[in-house]
């Protein structure tokens, strides 16, 4: 892809010195779109502080004209142009990506930015893929017949992709906005999209005469679609693990590009596309002399990390990060980075207490206990606060180094050994307990070197090396396919009245509403919350061991409201299998936890709720499009859920089903049944927006001064005495 970032220009520089920070945090985080709205959405989203990640949708205000419609590959050509120098949290976006967001709000103009984004995004910019996620997942979502019209423009299939080999930026922004509508849009518009003509020209695209990059984006774009089930089985049938058993093998190409291609396969032929007679890279990898890695287990939902725990990938539209295994409390400690894609990622140090934010945005360089070195920008991040730097843009290949001296709390950066000034600012928040750690924008690639090879370019002063000092079991080393991780999983039995948070010791001490407010549900159901064990699921009441202040939570009693001992009868949370019915009914049950934790429900319902919670107001009055989105809701997602309990259980049918669930409701999980009346009763609905909505706005319910710490134990045990509060 090249190293074509364009540094700032000395204006920039200038800017910077009167306190205005103008590179751009771009889509290096994902919009939060609550906070997409400009100074007239009112006090409540004006006052909340912004999402540091990009810039926000400012909008028209209620007697400001529609701006005047601009040439639209100018306009997507002056974004890209700009989108590095947009940093400020208060600063507003640029004209041209408000003048786009304005034309996408009708089909037609929908249909032009698309067009425009394959037309004209240049293919050696490490930020064109990027920024074609950016705009199209900031517009409004396209309706059936945008797409539909979108396919007919379009008119794809293998022989466009053996068209204009010459002109590989076209075929590449094609396979990047194929891929971003998939996973903005999933379930049925998914599938709609994918049509045979399209499943043709993505596996064209993965033919050894096409261009790398457009075999890389044609991989990503199939594995979104496969995000969707229906669309899963069809990619799979199509034979796609025989081409990719071919490109794997380029995992560990020296040209950067094709290994990025490798990668991906390998990654795609572990967790999706499974070959028969394949061995997994996981079984084949040596580890031997590996003790310290990339924490599998500590990392943000849709990282792509490498068997070998040392390479790491992101394809979200999401900013995602990782630490390493390793924490280091004193010393002075060294590690490189190889990198591989030459667009944004904040890699350097943070503590355990740093918060990885991905939908959010916020990153490593985020907040006060993390710092960052971002090579694409030029910048050092702390507290989500940059400032620039005097090494030149990075490029593929290059070597990053990471310097940690905690005797005199500083911390350097190299680039290709060439030193910054130390950075000394964390330490004022933190002191100790510091890993490695990296945070990715998308299509954005690296590889660590913690000390298991020999470092590049090792700085003059004497250090030490995390796999010098680390040790790793042979079990810990094992970074497990999706797939086999969720077996696993769903081998756990979790014993009744367990910890609520370590699943291992049993509970001493409960949570419950100290009655001085409302007990509130709060939207969509947590992905935390394990569907696997009915008693488990039917708990409503955290409950925790003695070991609670290890897990660093944060309990407050009532002191006047210290309640007696809850007898925990299992009776009060077994599910009735005394009938034919009943059994039938837990079956049920089951599956629908199942079909709600999986990511493709999540995501419908998450894109949906992004989609409309701004339309919610919490007031009596109901508006009139209110209607619209509860009809819509139904369609999309009750129907989603009633197909996929169809296809999983012979002769289901929903009318019986919802008559069985208001008999036996007091036996479900309060979670489950109050999704279940989002689709029958339309002020639960309202009341789920309206939640969501608090949350988003930083609103939500505090439990701090609602939470009363009861004793599980009765008097005379071993274990009595007061459970200290924090």
């Amino acid at each position: 892809m090249g190293n074509s970032c364009v540094c700032r220009e000395d204006s920039d520089l200038e800017d910077h010195h009167h306190g205005s920070l103008r590179a751009t945090r771009g889509q290096a985080r994902r919009v939060d779109h609550s906070t997409g709205i400009g100074v007239d959405a009112g006090e409540a989203r004006s006052s909340r502080p912004r999402d540091p990640v990009r810039p926000p949708r400012r909008g028209r205000g209620p007697h400001e004209p529609r701006r005047k419609k601009q040439n639209v590959d100018g306009l997507v050509l002056d974004t890209l142009a700009v989108i590095r120098t947009l940093v400020d949290n208060d600063q507003e976006p640029p004209y041209s990506m408000i003048t786009l967001h304005e034309m996408a709000e009708t089909d037609d103009g929908w249909l032009e930015v698309v067009q425009s984004l394959i037309r004209v995004i240049p293919l050696d910019d490490p930020l064109g893929p990027a920024v074609i996620t950016l705009l199209l997942d900031e517009c409004p979502l396209p309706t059936k017949d945008a797409l539909q019209k979108l396919s007919d423009m379009l008119s794809l299939s293998s022989a466009v992709a053996r068209q204009d080999a010459l002109n590989p930026a076209k075929h590449r922004n094609t396979t990047a906005v194929l891929g971003c509508l998939a996973e903005k849009l999933a379930g049925p518009a998914s599938i709609g999209l994918l049509s045979p003509g399209t499943l043709e020209y993505l596996l064209e695209s993965l033919s050894s005469e096409a261009h790398p990059t457009v075999m890389l984006f044609a991989l990503i774009a199939l594995e979104k679609f496969s995000q969707t089930s229906e669309n899963k089985l069809t990619v799979s049938e199509s034979c796609i693990s025989k081409r990719l058993a071919v490109l794997e093998s380029w995992a560990e190409q020296p040209d950067y590009l094709k290994r990025q291609v490798g990668f991906c396969s390998q990654w795609s032929l572990d967790n999706l596309f499974l070959k028969d007679g394949r061995q997994f890279t996981y079984e084949k990898v040596n580890l031997t002399n590996i003790n310290a890695m990339l924490n599998s287990n500590d990392v943000s939902e849709y990282l792509k990390i490498s068997p070998s725990g040392l390479e790491a990938r992101c394809d979200a539209s999401s900013f995602e990060s990782v630490r390493c295994t390793f924490c280091v409390d004193s010393g002075v400690w060294y590690y490189e980075v190889t990198v591989i894609t030459s667009g944004v990622m904040q890699i350097g140090w943070a503590t355990k207490d740093s918060k990885f934010l991905n939908h959010e945005g916020y990153g490593i360089g985020d907040d006060e206990y993390s710092c960052a070195y971002d090579g694409c920008r030029q910048l050092i991040w702390y507290n989500a606060r940059s400032k620039p730097h005097s090494h030149p843009c990075w490029k593929e290949g290059d070597a990053i180094g990471f310097l940690l001296d905690l005797s005199k709390k500083q911390m350097i950066f190299y680039l290709n050994g060439h030193q910054l000034p130390p950075e000394k600012q964390v330490f004022s928040s933190a002191t100790s307990g510091f890993f490695a750690a990296a945070s990715f924008m998308s299509y954005q690639q690296c590889e660590f070197n913690f000390g298991a090879k020999p470092f590049r370019h090792p700085p003059s002063v004497k250090f030490s090396t995390f796999n010098d000092f680390a040790s790793l079991m042979p079990s810990e080393k094992i970074i497990l396919p999706r797939h086999r991780r969720l077996a696993l999983l769903k081998q756990v039995s979790i014993r009744d009245n367990c910890c609520t948070l370590c699943c291992d010791v049993m509970a001493d001490t409960e949570l419950r509403p100290c009655g001085h407010g409302k007990e509130r549900h709060t939207g969509p159901i947590a992905s935390s919350s394990n569907p696997l064990s009915p008693s488990r699921a039917a708990r409503t009441v955290p409950q925790f061991c003695d070991n609670t202040r290890c897990h660093n939570s944060d309990i407050r009693s009532c002191a006047e409201n210290i309640v007696e001992i809850v007898d925990m009868d299992e009776e009060n949370f077994a599910i009735s299998s005394s009938s034919a019915a009943d059994t039938a009914f837990d079956a049920v049950i089951g599956c629908i936890e199942d079909i709600i934790m999986e990511e493709e429900f999540q995501q419908l319902q998450q894109s949906f709720m992004e989609k409309h919670y701004l339309e919610f107001d919490d007031s009596d009055e109901n508006k009139l499009s209110y209607t619209a989105i509860f009809n819509e809701y139904i369609d999309l997602l009750e129907k989603h859920l009633e197909q996929q309990l169809m296809r999983r259980i012979s002769g289901f049918n929903m009318d019986t089903f919802i008559q069985l669930l208001m008999q036996h409701k007091e036996e479900v999980s309060s979670d489950i049944f109050d999704m279940l009346l989002t689709f029958t009763d339309f002020m639960a609905f309202k009341e789920m927006f309206l939640e969501y909505r608090a949350e988003k706005e930083g609103r939500g319910l505090d439990l701090s001064q609602g939470l009363v710490v009861t004793s599980l134990i009765s008097a005379g045990s071993k274990h009595n005495g007061s459970t200290e509060t924090q």
